[in-house]
């Protein structure tokens, strides 16, 4: 299934695969949706498709541009096994 994450709110799947396709950093604020929850940064468009994934979750997307979020950077650090390609 391919969908947005404001309607695979509610769904799960094995797998998510979550695409940003954003090459700068004007075009990455467009995406994002950070809120504060007792006062912690949480992007809830990234919560959302973490949280639906049973399985794997795939972060896809450009390394530079995500860590200009301290959101997306502590989730990069905090991948064990992460792999990039160029």
């Amino acid at each position: 299934t391919v969908d947005t994450v404001e309607r695979f709110q509610g769904s799960e799947c094995d797998v998510i695969l979550y695409g940003t396709a954003v090459t700068n950093e004007q075009e990455f604020d467009s995406i994002r949706s950070d809120v504060q929850i007792d006062d912690v940064p949480v992007d809830r468009k990234l919560n959302v498709a973490i949280t639906r994934a049973r399985e794997q979750f795939i972060l896809v997307g450009n390394p530079n541009v995500l860590a200009l979020s301290p959101i997306y950077k502590r989730l990069m650090e905090s991948i064990p096994h992460r792999r990039q390609t160029s």
